[in-house]
Formats: structure tokens, sequence, C-alpha cells
């Protein structure tokens, strides 16, 4: 039955063409999707915020950024949290961390993730 059929699509890079300061947008059986290396890791979203479905993966990467508090509770400061980027969406700002795509504000959205594997020096993204 035609109905029982799945139907998926592959796109294959070298590793060496995934960028780590920024996501790369790609096309994939007519699907816009991100992917990017986040430390040691290549992580792939589809291209779509779930605040108002604009581009997400075409906003920038930032160092997480927090606040240094005194003991009294006052904010001296901000330091970045080493290892921790997040993508910010350039529709509305929204931020969502780069390696697991959850949203830091609103635990609810997530970018939604492709499937990506690296093998070697190639890198597949199956959707």
């Amino acid at each position: 039955r035609s109905s029982d059929l799945i139907v998926m699509a592959a796109f294959s890079l070298p590793l060496r063409d995934v960028p780590s300061d920024r996501f790369l947008v790609i096309e994939i059986d007519g699907r816009s999707i991100g992917v990017c290396r986040i430390g040691d890791n290549v992580v792939a979203y589809e291209n779509r915020c779930p605040h108002q479905f604009g581009p997400a993966c075409e906003g920038i990467l930032v160092e997480w950024v927090t606040e240094v508090v005194d003991a009294g509770g006052l904010k001296v400061g901000e330091e970045a949290v080493p290892g921790r980027i997040h993508l910010v969406c350039p529709w509305h700002g929204v931020e969502f961390d780069a390696a697991t795509g959850r949203c830091v504000s609103q635990p609810r959205w997530q970018l939604k993730p492709v499937l990506v594997r690296v093998e070697g020096e190639l890198v597949t993204i199956e959707v």
C-alpha cells in the first residue's frame, strides 16, 4: 500500500564544510535544515522557530551569558558560560541552546531535530 511508504531523503557533506560559528542552511527534499558543529558534535534542526515560524537557523550564535551577583543579591557583572552556545532567532530574538535545540525562555518550545550521522569525515543529514 502506498500509505505504508516512508520517503526519506539524505544529504552528505564533508565534516570540514560544517561551520562552528554559524548554522549552514541547506534544503533537503523541500525542507530547510540548519547544520552546525557545536563542540565535538554536529547538530541539525529544521529551520523553523516554534515562536512564529521564522528562520531560526539563520540567526547568530552567541555565548550564554549569566549575571554575576554579590552576597547581597546585587548584580556586579556578567560572564560567559564556557561551552554553552545559544542560537538567536533573527525574527524576535528567541534563544535556543544550540546543542539541544531547547528554548531558553520557553521550556515548551524546541527546535525540531533532524537525524545527523558522522562517519569519519563525512556528515549525512536525513529527513
